[in-house]
């Protein structure tokens, strides 16, 4: 029996992708961030952490048949900012601004929405919406990584709020 839950367990492991292991693995010390953009190119997105200024990128995965992609990726809690986005080779778009930013707790699913990628005249610039119950749209594989898990609505300029999986699990119906 000890034998058959080890043999899942890995299972289950070996299925995760690797931008969702450390909240998998370790979610006491990782929150998994998801949002789905109007980008549905395999472009990297770097976000900046306002604690150690580590750039990381993230690869934008599409999804879906109307020009749709999602990010996803385990970050250690904290705030990051919208850093740049590589839309053509050798081609760098900044994105940084004061309210470009969004936060990660620790042992949550944390949602940042809908990101709308565009041009404002010659100025790039974004936009965020967000409903909890978008999380029903996201690929099926993603939105099984918020069963049993605390929902955490990770908003651009906007305070994380936490809700806890039990008072939110029949609403989501995940």
């Amino acid at each position: 029996m000890k034998l058959l839950a080890i043999l899942t367990a890995i299972s289950f492991l070996g299925a995760c992708s690797m931008s969702e292991k450390g909240f998998v693995e370790q979610p006491d010390q990782y929150g998994l961030y998801v949002a789905v953009t109007n980008v549905a190119m395999d472009i990297p997105l770097q976000i900046k952490s306002e604690e150690t200024g580590e750039v990381i990128s993230i690869q934008t995965k599409p999804f879906g048949m109307n020009g749709r992609g999602y990010l996803e990726e385990s970050l250690k809690p904290g705030r990051y900012y919208i850093y740049s986005y590589h839309p053509y080779a050798n081609v760098t778009v900044p994105l940084l601004t004061a309210t470009g930013y969004f936060d990660i707790q620790v042992n949550c699913f944390n949602y940042g929405g809908y990101l709308n990628f565009g041009m404002d005249g010659n100025r790039p610039e974004y936009r965020n919406t967000i409903d909890l119950m978008d999380i029903h749209q996201l690929p099926q594989s993603m939105s099984n990584l918020a069963k049993g898990k605390d929902i955490c609505m990770a908003p651009l300029g906007k305070t994380n709020q936490r809700f806890r999986y039990g008072d939110i699990k029949d609403l989501l119906s995940l």
